[in-house]
């Protein structure tokens, strides 16, 4: 029960942050593995390697799921969210072409790296 309601917490939060920061995202609605989805056709794999990027100098290793357990608590994923408005912040300034990165695309799928 504490995993899908911190799912749908999360699920909720993130639709929030994404519009207060006019950033187009959808979500999936399955609570245990929250996930959203840019919602900007090629810029998408360009922006799930921002968002990775940026919140890994926050201090987070993240894509576009949350893995959640039985240990997150609402106080974490709060702190989370935090740090995902100042992302899709920086987001929105990519898109709009006010802040460029010059970091390649993550890659889709698995391959062979030799």
């Amino acid at each position: 029960i504490q995993i899908k309601k911190n799912g749908k917490y999360l699920i909720k939060k993130w639709k929030e942050v994404a519009k207060k920061n006019n950033i187009k995202i959808k979500v999936s609605e399955f609570t245990a593995l929250p996930t959203f989805y840019f919602d900007y056709k090629n810029l998408n794999e360009k922006l799930y390697t921002i968002f990775t990027y940026e919140m890994l100098k926050c201090g987070y290793l993240a894509s576009n799921s949350v893995y959640l357990s039985y240990s997150h608590k609402q106080r974490d994923l709060d702190i989370y969210l935090k740090k995902c408005n100042y992302v899709f912040s920086m987001l929105n300034k990519f898109i709009n072409k006010k802040k460029n990165y010059k970091i390649k695309s993550r890659y889709q799928g698995f391959k062979r790296l030799n």
